[in-house]
């Protein structure tokens, strides 16, 4: 499959796919399809998931992938700043949307501002007793590396509020500066992190962004799977003034 060219939305220059290309060696049930992203007429954007079998050539080998799905990345990387969307979540059985920074030059870092699942009823409703006030199966996470290796805070749902977000637009905001890591979701903090030990791994790196609605494990990879639309009304960058 034939990559299409970048293109401009919000303001900044994007790239269909990943740096390395448009299918990942060791997750072969999806590929990233350039024309599963779409750049609507009123500029907001939409990102896809729908049953497009191709087949793709990897070391040599042909591979079938079943699933194109729309992924997007900044062809800028980013120092601090504060990084938001506005976005309403796809529907759809089995997905794994997500809008995340990865490191220019290295991995970790890595900054999940969110990672959604929907379960096998399309939805991303969630309830453990044990954290009562995270009514959503959507995700942060902090990816860096110290002393030892390669280390995370751990992924963590956190967000308690009776708007659907497969329903609603909603707001997510992650402000990264030398002394913090701050998520927030319409406006309620949802992860902290302050740790020195954590933030200073940051420090010197510039971040691509990264916007996809993906398929999980447990996704329908043939005619079943139904598409799926993650629309996206805008992206905001505003740089580190500290």
């Amino acid at each position: 499959m034939q990559n299409l060219p970048p293109f401009f939305w919000s303001g900044h220059e994007w790239a269909h796919g990943q740096k390395w290309g448009l299918i990942h060696p060791n997750n072969t049930r999806q590929y990233y399809d350039p024309y599963s992203v779409v750049v609507n007429h009123d500029k907001t954007l939409t990102l896809e998931t729908e049953y497009k079998p191709q087949w793709f050539t990897i070391e040599g080998e042909k591979v079938f992938s079943p699933v194109g799905v729309g992924l997007i990345s900044s062809t800028s990387a980013f120092s601090y700043g504060t990084f938001e969307i506005v976005a309403q979540l796809p529907s759809g059985k089995n997905l794994w949307p997500a809008f995340w920074l990865t490191a220019e030059n290295a991995w970790p870092p890595e900054i999940d501002v969110f990672e959604a699942y929907t379960n096998s009823l399309g939805n991303y409703w969630h309830f453990d007793w044990k954290t009562p006030f995270a009514w959503w199966n959507i995700k942060t996470n902090i990816h860096y590396r110290g002393s030892m290796g390669k280390g995370e805070v751990g992924g963590k749902s956190k967000y308690f509020t009776f708007k659907n977000p497969r329903k609603k637009f909603i707001k997510y905001t992650l402000e990264w500066t030398p002394d913090k890591i701050e998520i927030k979701y319409d406006d309620i903090v949802v992860r902290l992190v302050t740790s020195q030990a954590i933030l200073k791994t940051y420090k010197g790196h510039k971040m691509n962004v990264i916007l996809n609605n993906a398929v999980n494990h447990d996704a329908d990879l043939d005619s079943s799977h139904k598409k799926s639309k993650f629309n996206i009304h805008s992206f905001k960058y505003t740089p580190y003034n500290g």
